[in-house]
Order: C-alpha cells, then structure tokens, then sequence
C-alpha cells in the first residue's frame, strides 16, 4: 500500500527511510567511537551539525603526549645526527652536542615544546581543511562548507589514536623515533635513505586509513559518488608524495616532513 492510498484510507503516509533520513545525534564521545569504527554515521551527522574542536584537542594531546614521552630518544637522534657529520671537526661535534644537552634542559626550549604541538596541529588542520576545501568546492565543482570540510578532516584525524598506541611502544621498544607501520618496513635494513624507501615510507597503514575514512566524508558532503571523491584523495596524495620525496632527496633527508 502506497503513500496515497494510506491518505485515502485515514492512514499515516508509511515513514520513508533512506537517503533523506535524518541522522541521529550522537555526543563526542559517540562521534569520536563512531569514527573509527561507524565512520558513515558520524560523517552523516556531522553533515547535519558539523563541529571540530573536540578532535583537535585530542590530536594536541596525542602530538603532545608522543613529543614527551619519546623526547630523550629525539635529542639522543639529534646528537646521533652531529657525530655522524663528516663536515664537522671534532671539536665542532662536541660543542654542538653540548648544546643541544644545554638546550634540552632550559625551561624556555620545554614550554617552546608544549607550544608548539598546539600551534602546528591548528596550521596543520587548517591548512589541509583549505585545500581540501579548494579541491573539492572548485576542482570539483562541488557545493560545502568550509566548516563542513574542516568536520570532516579533523575527524578523520582522530586515526592517531591507534596510531600512537602501536607507535609510541614501538619507538621506546627500538629507541628510535624512526619506527615503520608502512610499506618502508619491508626494506632491508640500512635503506633509509634510499628513494624507494621514502616513497614506501609514505604507504602508512594509519595514513591510509585517515584519506579512506576523508573519502568517505567528502561523498557525503559533497554528495559526490565515493569514487569521485577517492579520485580526488588520492590525486593529492600523490601529489604530496611526489613533493615531500623530492624535498627529502634534495636536503638529503635532513629537513624531511610528512
């Protein structure tokens, strides 16, 4: 029995359920759960009400937690850095491995480093919400809102929480901060400075999981087909790849990022 003859009988037109179906609302703690393992629901709902501070923080205090707990083996690899310096005399060695210790120790260089986490994950967000923004608005031809996107993306941020979990022990385990959760992991020992290995480097498992998870979001936003907004995802990944790579080789894996 159709819609009109319910009316015609008295009855209640049948409720209609799909795409028009409005979300449930879900709390942030809901959102954040929902994210990793109900991603639709919550892009769906952020759809309808979007918000982005909450996993912000939680990525501020993710950067922050991993930046303290594995500080000594950053300053042990910076030192590492120095003696392996064929440029630099002994003497030099010295001095610049004393000062990194000095440094390490001044209380300015220990609030610069609570500072930094929460400025770098605000560029860092908002840089990225803006030329997904960009891609998607413009590139695309698509129609959202700029705090729609930023929902999304944050969000899709929130991947760190497993990431640091498997990470973080892996790094204190090995002493190193240069720990591989990507295709790099298959590499033989000491290739790190191979070209291959800094593009297999960037195939992280987390990575990958955060841009399916963006995807997802961007189709429902834009109200894209998934694949058009996956075209979209990994166009820019590769685009990133091709330029952090190149900046790696051209410094020499000195200023390398991503």
């Amino acid at each position: 029995m159709d819609d009109e003859e319910r009316a015609v009988e008295g009855q209640e037109p049948a409720e209609k359920l799909g795409p028009t179906e409005q979300p449930r609302t879900m709390n942030g703690f809901q959102r954040v759960w929902g994210t990793l393992f109900e991603p639709s629901k919550v892009f769906a709902s952020l759809n309808q009400k979007p918000t982005w501070l909450l996993p912000v923080i939680i990525l501020i205090v993710l950067v922050m937690v991993t930046s303290i707990v594995t500080r000594p083996l950053q300053i042990q690899e910076q030192i590492h850095r120095i003696e392996e310096n064929e440029r630099l005399t002994p003497e030099q060695k010295e001095r610049f491995s004393e000062m990194v210790h000095e440094r390490a120790n001044q209380p300015v260089w220990k609030v610069f480093g609570y500072i930094m986490p929460v400025v770098g994950v605000f560029i860092y967000v908002m840089l990225l919400t803006a030329i997904w923004y960009f891609g998607g608005n413009v590139l695309l031809g698509g129609d959202a809102t700029f705090k729609k996107v930023l929902s999304i993306f944050s969000y899709s941020t929130l991947v760190a929480i497993p990431g640091t979990i498997v990470k973080v022990p892996l790094m204190l385990a090995k002493k190193t901060v240069h720990v591989q959760t990507s295709l790099a992991a298959l590499m033989p020992s000491g290739s790190d400075d191979s070209v291959l290995f800094k593009i297999l480097a960037k195939f992280d498992i987390f990575n990958i999981w955060q841009y399916i998870l963006f995807a997802m979001g961007l189709a429902i936003i834009y109200k894209f087909t998934v694949k058009k907004s996956a075209g979209l995802v990994i166009a820019f990944y590769g685009i990133w790849i091709i330029i952090s790579v190149s900046f790696s080789v051209l410094t020499k894996g000195r200023f390398a990022f991503g």
